[in-house]
C-alpha cells in the first residue's frame, strides 16, 4: 500500500510539472501589438521611433515620453528608447534619479503584464555616455531584444551588454532599419 502511495505522489508531482510548465511556455512574452513608446533619458529619440513606426505600420503607436505604469494597461510590446538628455530632463522637471525610478517602476509592470521589453537606441554618439549607458544597463536584464544604431555600438558596449544579459541584439544602419526590425518583430 505503501508502495502504489509514493508511486501515485510521484506520478501526480510529475504531472503537475508538466502541466505547470506548458504554463510557463504559453504566457512567454511576444512581440506583438499594441506597441507603447517611451523614453528612457528624456531624449527625444522616442518621438522619432514612434513616427517612424506610425508611418510604417499605418497606425498610430501609443507614445508618452513620461509614461507611468498605469499607461502600459494592455500593452503587449514595450519599447524603452535609451538616450539621456539633461535638457529633457530639465524640461520635463525630473533629475535622473526620479528618471531611473520611472523606468525601473514601467520594467517591473512589463515583467507582471509578460509585456515583451525592447531596448532602443537610435541616437548615435550623441546620445552615448556615462549616464545613458547606465539607463541601458537598468533596462538590458528586462529586454528580450536590444535594436542599435551601428554607429551607436561603434564601442561594442551593446555586444556585451546583449551577451552579459542574454539578450538578442539588432545592429541596423538607420533609425528607419530600427522602426522596420520592430516592425518585423511583431507580425
Amino acid at each position: 500500500m505503501k508502495r502504489i502511495m509514493k508511486k501515485t505522489i510521484l506520478s501526480l508531482s510529475l504531472l503537475l510539472l508538466t502541466v505547470s510548465s506548458f504554463g510557463m511556455i504559453a504566457s512567454a512574452a511576444t512581440p506583438s501589438q499594441p506597441i507603447f513608446v517611451t523614453s528612457a533619458g528624456q531624449s527625444a529619440d522616442d518621438m522619432i521611433l514612434k513616427v517612424m513606426l506610425d508611418r510604417q505600420l499605418g497606425t498610430t503607436v501609443e507614445r508618452n515620453p513620461l509614461a507611468q505604469v498605469a499607461d502600459l494597461e494592455g500593452v503587449n510590446t514595450l519599447a524603452l528608447v535609451v538616450g539621456v538628455s539633461n535638457k529633457g530632463l530639465g524640461s520635463a522637471g525630473i533629475n535622473l534619479d526620479q528618471e531611473k525610478a520611472r523606468i525601473k517602476s514601467l520594467l517591473e509592470e512589463a515583467k507582471k503584464n509578460d509585456s515583451y521589453v525592447i531596448l532602443v537606441h537610435i541616437g548615435g554618439p550623441a546620445r552615448r555616455g556615462a549616464s545613458s549607458d547606465e539607463v541601458a544597463k537598468i533596462v538590458a536584464p528586462y529586454a528580450h531584444s536590444i535594436i542599435v544604431g551601428a554607429e551607436s555600438n561603434q564601442d561594442k558596449f551593446f555586444d556585451n551588454l546583449a551577451k552579459e544579459n542574454n539578450v538578442t541584439l539588432t545592429v541596423v544602419e538607420s533609425r528607419n532599419d530600427a522602426a522596420t526590425t520592430i516592425v518585423d518583430l511583431i507580425k
